[in-house]
């Protein structure tokens, strides 16, 4: 069915581009070899592509609307990209600069497009496997370009940073959701809570702040000391990531967020007592990159989910993923302050390590409370709007059962149908019955749960499992 495709579309489209984003204008491997010294001198592109990409996550965060338009806004901006990264195997440097403001503004329209399929047909209880796969894949191409830039020529690194972006273009092309323009726009479930969206920008933009300092203080020294030391760093950021795939249902709601936090606390003590080793260096560089493998996951997810409870997949990744960015470049301009000045490096970033654990045990509640208020109305919401999916599968919902009660095979195909969307109607023409047999099937099944109505067998289905 076309849920089922557009879920597998979800999968497969961001890895490729993700990767081509880290690989080449995200300061990546093909950037550093490719791009022209004279123009590097008298400009810093990086810089160029940053304030772009910031600028338009910012301004898609504030105008974007209607998500209905998302794969229209991905196809145009995959396009665009991949001419873009193609002209700039021409013999002209300065072709650099607009190309790199391009890449900017075109790769945060792919990203926010994708967000909007993400957090509004991926159930809860599968978002933070899907999107731990995304980040996987998209590191492991970045690796791989790290190691192709280490022996191949510039031009030849930068033509073949074209292939994730043609891979891209090909699964893009191969999936038609005509029935997304169609339907309806979307109906919040609530009204837009500005202090939420606002205080979900500041933590963001707090923590990533470490992230700048990171990789401006911390990992160049690692890297200039030790040989092989960056893969290393990203051997420990993918571990992590495939662990959470792993155990991250299992685990508590917000453990991921107290871990990492934690983990940058004890991080930023090992760069002040231990940085004069190099086994130091390694163990502050392991705990980092642990630190914001689960950070980047925990704030994906959640985002998804606060985008799905909302109805506004555009504002919350747009300005939430502006604030990031923000965070990381204002980061690495107090890195290299401190830098330049060689004083008070040890002070200034314990200061960063307090600010992030004060505002993780000051937010994440009361972000827990919001959401657990919320769920419920948003829930009923996702079962009658044409453009969502329900959310939570069968598996899930048998440890509720009443003791001694188990599900027909029957019974599990109609819960099934019911939590991707269907309504009555839709399930009885699907199995071919009457609506009166779907309506005695749905007594028993509620019977078996201990509840009275559909809405109260939805939220069942997610209880534990909002942000995973």
């Amino acid at each position: 069915m076309d849920l089922e495709r557009l879920r597998s579309f979800i999968l497969f489209s961001k890895p490729l581009y993700f990767g081509w984003l880290l690989s080449v204008p995200y300061y990546g491997p093909v950037f550093n070899v490719a791009a022209p010294a004279p123009v590097m001198e008298g400009y810093s592109l990086f810089l160029i592509f940053a304030a772009a990409h910031a600028l338009t996550y910012l301004t898609g965060g504030l105008i974007l609307k209607d998500a209905r338009n998302c794969l229209n806004l991905m196809a145009v901006s995959l396009i665009v990209t991949l001419l873009t990264n193609a002209t700039l195997l021409l013999p002209y440097t300065i072709l650099w600069l607009p190309a790199m403001a391009i890449f900017g503004v075109f790769s945060s329209l792919y990203i926010m497009g994708w967000c909007c399929l993400y957090s509004l047909f991926i159930p809860n209880v599968g978002r933070l496997k899907l999107m731990a796969a995304v980040i996987i894949w998209g590191n492991v191409i970045f690796v791989i370009f790290n190691l192709l830039a280490s022996f191949l020529p510039a031009q030849a690194v930068l033509a073949l940073a074209l292939l994730p972006l043609v891979g891209a273009g090909v699964i893009l092309s191969r999936f038609k959701f005509p029935y997304l323009q169609k339907s309806k726009p979307l109906v919040k479930a609530m009204p837009l809570l500005k202090p939420l969206l606002v205080i979900i920008c500041l933590f963001i933009f707090v923590l990533y702040l470490n992230g700048g300092l990171m990789y401006r203080i911390i990992m160049p020294t690692l890297d200039l000391q030790v040989p092989f030391a960056f893969y290393f760093r990203y051997v420990i950021y993918i571990l992590i990531v495939l662990v959470m795939y792993i155990f991250g249902e299992r685990l508590q709601r917000y453990f991921p967020i107290y871990m990492a936090v934690s983990l940058l606390g004890m991080a930023y003590i090992s760069f002040a007592l231990l940085s004069d080793l190099t086994a130091g260096f390694f163990l502050t560089a392991s705990m980092f990159e642990a630190a914001f493998a689960m950070l980047d996951l925990f704030i994906w997810v959640t985002l998804g989910s606060l985008a799905f409870l909302y109805k506004a997949p555009f504002q919350f990744f747009g300005l939430a993923l502006a604030a990031n960015l923000s965070g990381i470049i204002l980061g690495d301009f107090f890195g290299e302050l401190l830098l330049e000045s060689g004083e008070s490096i040890r002070l200034m970033t314990a200061i960063f390590a307090s600010l992030s654990i004060f505002a993780v045990f000051i937010i994440v509640p009361w972000l827990n409370q919001q959401v657990e208020k919320n769920l419920p109305q948003a829930l009923e919401g996702s079962t009658i709007s044409p453009l969502l999916s329900g959310s939570g599968q069968p598996a899930h919902l048998e440890a509720h059962l009443i003791p001694g009660e188990k599900l027909t095979p029957r019974e599990i195909e109609i819960i099934a149908l019911i939590l991707k969307g269907y309504t009555n109607k839709d399930i009885a023409e699907k199995l071919f019955v009457s609506p009166n047999t779907i309506k005695t099937h749905l007594k028993n099944i509620y019977y078996k749960f201990g509840v009275n109505k559909k809405k109260d067998l939805i939220i069942l289905s997610s209880k534990g499992h909002l942000i995973d």
